[in-house]
């Protein structure tokens, strides 16, 4: 069976655009969420690897700067 989306991109985009809606209500904590950016992850020998998050979500807390890394998934 053929689909006509890739769901799993579809379903990341949707957590995305409601997540960055939020934004404006949280502008007091300086939430600031970004869909997927390849990110230095690890440097050796052989290279560096890179990971790339589905969503990050960077905000002030009292004691500093916070990430959250989140990872949407599509199943039927």
């Amino acid at each position: 069976m053929t689909e006509l989306f890739d769901m799993n991109e579809l379903f990341e985009r949707y957590v995305l655009r409601l997540l960055q809606r939020a934004e404006p209500a949280f502008a007091d904590a300086g939430l600031r969420i970004q869909g997927q950016r390849r990110r230095k992850f690890w440097e050796s020998e052989a290279g560096t690897k890179t990971i790339r998050p589905d969503i990050v979500a960077d905000f002030a807390g009292v004691d500093g700067p916070h990430r959250v890394i989140l990872d949407t998934k599509w199943k039927r």
